[in-house]
């Protein structure tokens, strides 16, 4: 609510009109508005004494409090960056804070990040126009590229088997791949078996993926 003096001299009566909002305090010469409209709003006011009466108006901007939303990608790698935007409305200041990750464009309704910690990385805003302020924040999944390491024994028999599988992090897919034998089964699990058909020294090569990128390792098998 905003407050409105007569400064009107001689004045006796007050007869107060508003458009765009509610007040009170009729039949005074102040007035408490509630503006209830954006846009541009008036006051106007006849004032009068026994000698007669004069009317004047006030012109008023009308502004809505700020909206505060934040645009952007959801999920996001380690050393790899992200634009987050301002999408709320009502803005004329932006303050942002970044937790998980560094960023330039501050002071601006845009700004890039680039995430330096896997985990739960939080965008933040303080959205602000001269009604007032009101914050937002946005969650992003932050994940690192794929680790590959391979576990299973070193040494095989023709036409013997062993088992290898994929003890690496951050893995979601994986793609095996034999020389000096042949995969039973799967070559996309975590784990695969391999028959060995040539003696020698064989390899288990294995490609791991993720969102963030790929990966590839190797092992020997005498």
């Amino acid at each position: 609510p905003k407050s409105y003096h007569s400064t009107a001299m001689n004045a006796t009566s007050w007869q107060w009109t508003v458009t765009g909002g509610t007040f009170t305090g009729q039949g005074t010469s102040d007035i408490v508005v509630t503006w209830t409209t954006a846009g541009t709003g008036t006051v106007g006011l006849k004032v009068s004494n026994r000698c007669g009466t004069n009317t004047c108006s006030k012109t008023v901007s009308v502004e809505k409090a700020p909206v505060c939303a934040i645009g952007g990608p959801a999920q996001a790698c380690v050393s790899a960056t992200g634009t987050y935007t301002s999408t709320g409305t009502n803005v004329t200041a932006w303050d942002w804070t970044v937790v998980g990750g560094t960023f330039t464009g501050e002071g601006t309704d845009t700004i890039v990040v680039t995430w330096t910690t896997a985990g739960t990385g939080t965008v933040g805003l303080k959205a602000t126009n001269r009604c007032g302020d009101t914050t937002c924040d946005k969650s992003v999944s932050v994940e690192t590229r794929p680790v590959c390491t391979i576990d299973g024994p070193a040494e095989g028999c023709v036409n013997g088997t062993g088992r290898y599988t994929s003890t690496g992090a951050n893995v979601t897919a994986w793609s095996w791949t034999v020389e000096g034998g042949e995969i039973v089964g799967s070559a996309t699990g975590s784990s695969v078996d391999v028959k060995w058909t040539a003696a020698g020294t064989g390899t288990v090569s294995l490609k791991v993926t993720n969102r963030c990128g790929q990966s590839t390792c190797t092992k020997l098998v005498a």
